[in-house]
């Protein structure tokens, strides 16, 4: 059994760090929440840049539901943090291919 959460929060009341980049949310910026029992029945939690959220959605599609937190660059779908994101904070891509 599982279930999972999402929570869009408007404003960081304080600065966190993105558990996809591991880069800062810093305090003022609209973030994703997400919390609730993964597959193996472990309680999971998780806050997210918005494109780092797209991102991991897209990492789940190629990885049969999952993704390594701390893993990854902001907002793309491999660790290259010399390069631009693959996603916008509305979730949708950039013109560069996945």
């Amino acid at each position: 059994m599982s279930f999972y959460d999402t929570k869009i929060t408007k404003s960081a009341r304080k600065q966190h760090f993105c558990d996809y980049c591991d880069e800062i949310i810093n305090e003022g910026e609209t973030f994703v929440r997400e919390a609730g029992m993964n597959l193996d029945e472990e309680f999971v939690h998780a806050k997210l840049h918005l494109e780092c959220n797209a991102a991991s959605k897209a990492v789940a599609e190629i990885n049969e539901g999952e993704w390594e937190m701390h893993e990854y660059a902001r907002g793309r779908v491999d660790d290259d943090r010399s390069r631009p994101p693959q996603f916008k904070p509305d979730g949708t891509r950039t013109e560069e291919p996945l």
